[in-house]
């Protein structure tokens, strides 16, 4: 049974999200602060978090940094304010997914369906394009030459579907099915939210990519094999 926790500052609000959850059956705890959900995680295995966000000042990135640590933990915003910028922030910050509110107990409860039930698979190390570079597909970590990127956990699936493409086309149709399903939430400014991160972390110049290749707007390729230098972290 997944285990699913709800973070909010209301308590009223957060009491109105847990109360269809529980009823679907799903294991459900809820918190009104972020130190109250970091002993919740240090409890056991959490699969999801609903997260209720206002703006980007009450996005606590330590504690998305100690998510993105823990595969299988996925991330959900319960957000009322829905500018493009905001939400293609969140994203590109690591979030899974968001729910806009207001929003219904059974329009909430098919949503929070949807996002646990697309493939997440915390699978073995592998090794891409003859040893030089490798996908961690549990620490989400992809190396070359010493050289180590941390993504997040759709970042990862993001480049895990265009690196066994072999340096190949892949639609951006295809990318948006395999991070999303038939969620209504995969879009395409969502996509790019991530096309644009992993692309800070990996490019010299992200304005000017060597790496995560446009195809005239309807595909992304991955050249791994590419003789550029990659950007050094930090």
């Amino acid at each position: 049974m997944p285990q699913i926790l709800v973070i909010d500052g209301d308590s009223g609000r957060g009491a109105a999200c847990v109360a269809p959850l529980a009823a679907f059956g799903w294991g459900t705890a809820f918190v009104t602060d972020l130190p109250g959900a970091r002993m919740r995680l240090d409890d056991g295995p959490t699969e999801l978090i609903l997260w209720s966000v206002a703006d980007l000042q009450s996005v606590d990135r330590d504690f998305l940094h100690a998510l993105h640590a823990r595969p299988g933990t996925r991330l959900i915003a319960l957000t009322s304010t829905l500018e493009p910028s905001f939400l293609t922030e969140l994203l590109e910050l690591g979030v899974t997914d968001y729910i806009a509110r207001p929003v219904t107990p059974a329009q909430l409860v098919h949503r929070v369906r949807l996002v646990l039930d697309r493939p997440y698979p915390p699978g073995p190390v592998f090794t891409l394009l003859d040893g030089v570079w490798s996908l961690d597909t549990v620490r989400r970590e992809l190396r070359k030459r010493g050289v180590v990127f941390t993504l997040t956990p759709n970042e990862m699936k993001v480049v895990e579907c265009l690196a066994k493409a072999r340096s190949g086309p892949v639609s951006t149709a295809a990318l948006i099915r395999h991070l999303w399903g038939n969620d209504p939430a995969g879009t395409v400014m969502a996509l790019s939210a991530y096309i644009r991160a992993i692309r800070k972390k990996m490019e010299r110049n992200p304005a000017q990519p060597e790496l995560l290749l446009s195809e005239r707007g309807f595909a992304f390729r991955l050249v791994l094999d590419s003789p550029s230098p990659v950007r050094t972290p930090g």
